[in-house]
């Protein structure tokens, strides 16, 4: 089966040199299309799909899966937040060495390593991507004042560590690194192009009440996941208003999408599907009346494009939409795509 950017140009589009030149396009929100079109793995159903596939390393167990049916949700995220806080109020009432903490404590580490064993089935490795390709998608990000990510994977981070730490700044300093209010007084820095992560990202996690980044070299980032003891901060799925939730609950997250909302300049969106559970984020975007908004588009048959044009609209009512073929954009272009890339993982 053909993927979206192996396809013929998408019928009645502008090509993104074209939209270039309407505006000063200092903004991009990049979706999981982003990702698709480097490694199209990424295009899992989902994360929870995959922890009960018999490719993982460790499965969720069957008293795991019960935990997501209480709680009525796929979001890992959830999941475990609502077992720390169990085990806290089990401690309270019953102390810590009490047989059922032990049993929370159990059942939220077997759920955090079948997530980082689903994130590791599915992500590419570092040393898949080569150099050329994290250089091309770093020198487009670093043309941005602001990236807002929806995905949780490394592409964005590898790009920008490829170009370093001078043109980029994703508001976590410190030893070790955290993400503070302080942050983002201290470094306005107009000159390096600010990232953030609106649904978190493998590299994070949070401890004891703060959003941390992982540490280690790019190559290695990925073992240095496997072998820690955390979960990382990931709202890779669930309802509109689960993400709202898990947002709501953490700091870092609150103030990535607040900035988001702030942020009336001309926006790209590229690799979005406008699906139902990512309403929040265009609801962030639609704040700004007549916000100019410029939308890629990877489909080819007229009906596709003109049923995705409508369900752009409608996420962002009173925007005014510019639509480009995805494959004309710099994230789109065929050479950044990883070679035997296939749906499997």
């Amino acid at each position: 089966m053909a993927v979206w950017w192996e396809a013929k140009p998408g019928p009645d589009l502008a090509t993104w040199d074209e939209v270039s030149l309407r505006k000063d396009w200092d903004s991009l929100l990049i979706g999981n299309g982003a990702s698709r079109a480097v490694w199209n793995r990424f295009a899992y159903p989902s994360l929870k799909e995959r922890a009960t596939s018999d490719r993982t390393s460790y499965a969720l167990a069957a008293g795991d899966l019960q935990q997501f049916q209480a709680a009525a949700t796929d979001n890992f995220e959830l999941v475990l937040a609502q077992l720390a806080t169990a085990k806290i109020v089990v401690a309270a009432l019953l102390g810590d060495l009490h047989a059922v903490s032990d049993q929370i404590a159990a059942r939220y580490e077997s759920i955090r390593r079948a997530l980082v064993a689903a994130i590791l089935l599915v992500h590419i490795r570092h040393a898949q991507l080569g150099d050329q390709r994290l250089l091309a998608i770093g020198k487009y990000l670093g043309q941005n004042r602001f990236i807002y990510s929806t995905n949780y994977d490394l592409l964005a981070y590898w790009a920008a560590m490829k170009l370093g730490s001078d043109y980029f700044y994703d508001f976590f300093s410190g030893d070790p690194l955290a993400f503070r209010t302080d942050n983002t007084k201290i470094f306005p820095s107009n000159q390096r192009t600010q990232l953030f992560y609106l649904h978190g990202a493998v590299h994070l996690y949070s401890d004891g009440g703060l959003v941390r980044k992982l540490v280690g070299g790019a190559e290695t980032l990925l073992d240095v996941l496997a072998e820690s003891q955390f979960a990382p901060l990931v709202v890779a799925e669930g309802t509109g208003q689960q993400k709202r939730e898990v947002i709501a609950s953490h700091e870092y997250l609150t103030f990535a999408l607040g900035h988001l909302e702030r942020n009336s300049g001309p926006m790209v969106v590229f690799g979005s599907a406008f699906g139902d559970n990512d309403g929040h984020v265009f609801e962030a975007l639609a704040v700004r009346a007549n916000r100019e908004v410029a939308v890629s588009v990877h489909l080819d048959i007229p009906i596709a494009v003109t049923k995705f044009k409508a369900r752009a609209s409608l996420a962002m009512p009173g925007a005014n939409l510019s639509f480009f073929d995805a494959r004309s954009h710099p994230l789109g272009m065929s050479s950044l795509r990883v070679p035997g890339t296939d749906d499997g993982a």
